[in-house]
């Protein structure tokens, strides 16, 4: 999908950038947006110091971009590994010898593997009835899987544990997509190589990136609609938010990260992706629960859910649409307290459309922003896309300012 041509319009609202930028390539997230799409954001609104957050921080794009700008930073996340991404990538400290030292270790173990040596318990057995790799893949990730833990530094072994997180789907049968799913073909991709080279693709950004100004970001494994960790001390502390929620498109957030909860070891059980998804956003059919109902607190979200109701091809999806608008409204609440008087958040956003019902995402929360107390500053078209029924759909760069003295 090309980028829209339409005049103001935002590039970088996809991750798409990040796999050629330092540090931000070292894991692959295709729901994220770019570092360079943060550092516009920053530079437009003129933030060069104080504090950032990212309430739906994902990789830790807006964590990183941070750090490496002097700036202190506050990311979470309710996905415990993309919380491992980024606070990996944001520990920029890290010492390189180390690394170094144990990776030419490993290295040199890779030429001689003795596979067989590798208990089967390295891995749980949640998805053993799965295809997920075929058994040489495997065989190796265990083997890898069992070095890494070996090693004693705890910032040593993530790093390293990230470059295996990184390639699994690379050597897996399946393919990254809006959902995680099998491949048409089967890829030859070798574990052992591809995990030499996410490795040294780490090594050579931690050689190249001179950052002048560090700062540390803190990562926090937290619900976005009423994070704990985000108490009353945070009230009217941000400079500024940038950030991009769940769009409602049915996209499963957790099972596109399900090889790598799995690997390392964040789910052990059937319940572990389920546990997780009823934490979340309701934003995919697989993420909703019948209980929340049909009521919406809001009029023009109503008349939408009433409509989707009629025709809607699974009960459902009305029910989706209905919790995401409520619990989104409970995050714009979170982000209207902990933000300055008079400062911004920055809200990258899709529309969606559901049988017949277009529903302006973007729109609905603008409206809602205002109920809170945000007025609109600007609502930027960013990219076009569509809809899986061929519906032409838009991605949306919304900016919303708090009132200045209101608390």
């Amino acid at each position: 999908m090309g980028q829209s041509s339409e005049p103001g319009s935002y590039l970088g609202v996809t991750f798409q950038p990040n796999k050629h930028e330092p540090v931000h390539r070292w894991y692959p997230y295709v729901e994220g947006f770019s570092a360079e799409f943060v550092r516009r954001a920053l530079d437009e609104f003129g933030v060069h110091r104080g504090r950032i957050l990212d309430p739906f921080g994902g990789c830790g794009t807006t964590a990183v971009v941070g750090t490496m700008r002097g700036l202190r930073s506050i990311s979470i996340d309710i996905n415990p590994f993309l919380c491992f991404v980024s606070r990996v990538k944001s520990n920029l400290n890290v010492e390189l010898a180390p690394i170094q030292r144990a990776f030419l270790e490993l290295v040199t173990k890779l030429f001689k593997p003795d596979l067989d040596s590798i208990p089967s318990s390295i891995l749980s057995p949640v998805f053993a009835n799965k295809t997920y790799f075929d058994h040489d893949a495997l065989s190796k990730i265990k083997f890898l899987k069992h070095e890494i833990y070996s090693i004693k530094s705890p910032e040593v072994r993530d790093v390293f544990a990230l470059a295996l997180a990184s390639i699994l789907v690379k050597v897996s049968r399946l393919k990254r997509a809006p959902d995680l799913k099998y491949a048409p073909r089967a890829r030859k991709h070798d574990a052992f190589h591809a995990f030499i080279g996410a490795m040294g693709i780490i090594m050579q950004d931690l050689i190249t990136t001179r950052i002048r100004r560090r700062a540390t970001a803190k990562i926090i494994n937290d619900n976005a609609i009423r994070p704990q960790k985000l108490n009353g001390r945070y009230n009217n502390s941000f400079d500024i938010v940038i950030t991009s929620p769940p769009y409602l498109n049915g996209t499963n957030y957790y099972r596109n990260t399900k090889l790598e909860l799995w690997v390392l070891d964040y789910i052990a059980a059937d319940e572990g992706l389920s546990s997780y998804r009823r934490e979340a956003v309701t934003a995919s059919i697989n993420t909703t629960q019948m209980s929340t109902g049909l009521v919406s607190r809001f009029p023009y979200v109503q008349r939408a859910v009433d409509r989707i109701a009629r025709n809607a091809y699974d009960r459902r999806i009305p029910v989706m649409v209905t919790g995401y608008f409520n619990e989104m409204a409970e995050c714009l609440k979170t982000i209207y307290r902990v933000l300055r008087p008079g400062r911004l958040l920055v809200l990258v956003i899709g529309d969606s459309f559901f049988g017949d019902t277009h529903i302006p995402t973007d729109r609905f929360l603008i409206r809602i922003g205002a109920e809170i107390g945000f007025e609109l500053v600007k609502r930027r078209n960013a990219r076009k896309r569509r809809s899986r029924g061929g519906f032409e759909l838009r991605e949306s760069v919304l900016v919303l300012r708090k009132a200045s003295g209101k608390a």
